[in-house]
């Protein structure tokens, strides 16, 4: 996002400034900054702020100031300007910079990490950045990045059934005993019939009792 003011003074020189919020998400390995970041609790995120000069002036006492959400720490000692390392203050009462000259640009550069899971609601969380910049004779302009949070539902792996438990072994073991008992008691009749021999139908009875005994103390 983008912002810029311009003002004339006695007709000749006007100041004009601009500045542009991007951001990317370090913990994804994100190369380029964006116009929005992606991010999950816990994550890192570099935040870049663009403020150009394009006044036929020098620009005097330039403060850049960014509010992050309370859902975001800042990460001390993490301010650059320009690829140089700058005190904290930027996400405080700001950073001053002294002089910028007509088409000059400044790169301000910090890291935030995201607040970890108990600070979001399950789903995806907005959360809006705002950037400021002023200067001697510019009003103040803003610049907004949204940063959107995702919170996914992560189950235990010891809660997860995956096997089959007492019950249902027993209820099964059951209906397969029935059957075959059936099915036996079918086929000791048709022996009997040719065989003309009387087979112990209570031998498999009783093998079918102890093995529902085992299923139900599963």
């Amino acid at each position: 996002d983008t912002d810029q003011e311009t003002v004339a003074v006695g007709g000749q020189v006007v100041l004009d400034i601009t500045i542009e919020k991007l951001g990317q998400n370090i913990t994804k390995q994100e190369v380029t900054p964006r116009n929005r970041v992606d991010a999950n609790p816990g994550n890192i995120v570099r935040f870049t702020i663009n403020v150009s000069s394009e006044s036929t002036g020098q620009l005097r006492n330039i403060v850049i100031r960014d509010v992050l959400p309370a859902e975001m720490i800042y990460e001390s000692g993490s301010t650059q300007v320009n690829g140089s390392v700058f005190s904290d203050g930027i996400t405080g009462e700001g950073i001053t910079i002294g002089v910028l000259n007509p088409d000059d640009e400044l790169t301000i550069t910090f890291r935030a990490r995201v607040a970890q899971s108990s600070s979001f609601a399950t789903g995806t969380t907005v959360l809006v950045n705002t950037a400021y910049v002023r200067a001697d004779g510019v009003a103040v302009r803003t610049a907004r990045l949204p940063i959107y949070v995702v919170k996914n539902i992560i189950v235990p792996v010891g809660q997860v059934q995956t096997g089959v438990d007492g019950v249902t072994l027993t209820l099964l073991i059951s209906t397969v005993l029935s059957s075959l008992y059936y099915v036996g008691r079918s086929g000791l009749g048709f022996l009997r019939e040719q065989t003309g021999r009387v087979f112990p139908a209570r031998a498999a009875v009783t093998l079918g009792t102890l093995l529902l005994l085992l299923a139900g103390s599963l």
